[in-house]
């Protein structure tokens, strides 16, 4: 799939790029039917009228000279008849073996679609919705302006300002208020693994990255950048359980003359969850990228609140809803 500039819905897609719990990553028939079956011609009868003897004639010929002229009448009559005949016995065959075809031919029915099984989590923040992913094992909570879309992965192509990234179990907030870009959001978040294992670098360097990439208009000057000093969090595991995280902030500045639907300022936010002793695993990161200096902006303090919310959900909390067939 390809990802654009700002593409912050590129197509909703089953989850498949889900993550498989918190701290883990899990990656007709063409042929022409057969010409119809053509009659049988039949030939021309030759043309029978009085037969007239002449020097090779039989020996058992009339002596008396020519036979008298007979009427045609009966003769066409009898050629009539047998045309009929022979058309009535090919559309009785033609049905026969139509009939045959058809009882030897299996009927193909189609299975109804059936949407697979949604997976659903209480909110851990009162008020507010959530965004689960991986089955229901990992879950984090938006406020009730933002569209919870679990089932969609956006992000950003490789180009100059960096490697890509892609962002599933996604949620967006202010769709549809660019005039020049009916998909344009004012935000998005989404949960993504990275390659970094140090989790203090990696929440740093995935909010720099998101942030040039969010607020960069497309051929234009990067934006200007200011990332915070990490935050050290706990993010809940489940059961008393949790895990070592760190939070970080970055505050954006497009450049200006670029994209008129860029807004003022931005804010990116990226909390990553310390991974394993292994060296070559790498940091799973929930980011959050939204505009800022607009009315009816997320606030600073609810971005923060929705890197917070980000958890591991036991099998006690999770519903599982099969919707009806369609």
């Amino acid at each position: 799939m390809a990802w654009g500039r700002r593409r912050s819905e590129p197509g909703g897609y089953e989850d498949n790029a889900a993550l498989d719990g918190v701290g883990g990553y899990q990656p007709a028939d063409g042929s022409s039917p057969a010409p119809a079956a053509q009659p049988r011609q039949t030939p021309d009868l030759p043309a029978r009228g009085d037969a007239t003897p002449g020097p090779y004639s039989s020996p058992y010929a009339n002596p008396r000279g020519p036979r008298p002229s007979k009427s045609k009448a009966p003769i066409i009559g009898l050629v009539v008849v047998l045309l009929c005949l022979g058309l009535g016995f090919f559309v009785t065959r033609m049905a026969r073996s139509s009939s045959e075809d058809s009882a030897a031919t299996p009927t193909t029915t189609r299975t109804p679609y059936t949407p697979p099984p949604q997976v659903v989590v209480p909110p851990a923040v009162p008020g507010w919705q959530s965004v689960a992913g991986g089955k229901g094992a990992y879950a984090y909570d938006v406020p009730p302006s933002w569209e919870p879309k679990p089932g969609t992965v956006h992000g950003w192509e490789k180009d100059a300002a960096g490697p890509g990234l892609s962002l599933a179990t996604s949620a967006f907030v202010g769709k549809g208020y660019c005039p020049s870009d009916a998909s344009r959001t004012r935000g998005g978040s989404g949960v993504t693994p990275v390659a970094q294992h140090d989790y203090v670098r990696a929440a740093a360097e995935t909010a720099e990255l998101v942030a040039k990439y969010d607020f960069t208009a497309k051929g234009g000057p990067p934006p200007t950048v200011t990332v915070a000093p990490p935050v050290p969090v706990e993010v809940d595991f489940g059961g008393g359980k949790s895990r070592e995280g760190s939070m970080t902030l970055a505050d954006v500045v497009p450049a200006p003359g670029g994209d008129p639907c860029l807004g003022p300022k931005g804010l990116v936010g990226v909390v990553a969850i310390k991974p394993a002793d292994n060296p070559s695993d790498g940091a799973v990161v929930l980011v959050v990228h939204t505009d800022q200096g607009y009315q009816g902006e997320t606030p600073r303090e609810q971005v923060v609140q929705i890197l917070k919310s980000y958890r591991a959900v036991p099998a006690s909390k999770r519903t599982t809803i099969t919707p009806a067939s369609r």
